[in-house]
């Protein structure tokens, strides 16, 4: 499997927790423990995160990545 890439888009900016969803980047879609902790996660808790983002409001069109390079 390919290096997982961060969904950073340089667009950092924090949004508010709801009730539905915690405080996280509206650029990348994480929260701020998934962002501190990138750089030391393995590819597999970086896809697991990946596979998060659609459910927190990322456009699919920034997942098309993620076809080739799913885990086995």
């Amino acid at each position: 499997m390919n290096p997982v890439p961060s969904p950073c888009i340089n667009v950092c900016q924090m949004r508010a927790a709801t009730a539905k969803l915690p405080s996280m980047c509206s650029g990348c879609f994480r929260n701020i423990d998934e962002i501190i902790a990138w750089g030391k996660l393995s590819d597999q808790a970086k896809h697991a995160i990946w596979l998060k983002l659609p459910d927190r409001g990322m456009p699919s069109a920034r997942l098309e990545w993620m076809k080739p390079h799913a885990p086995a």
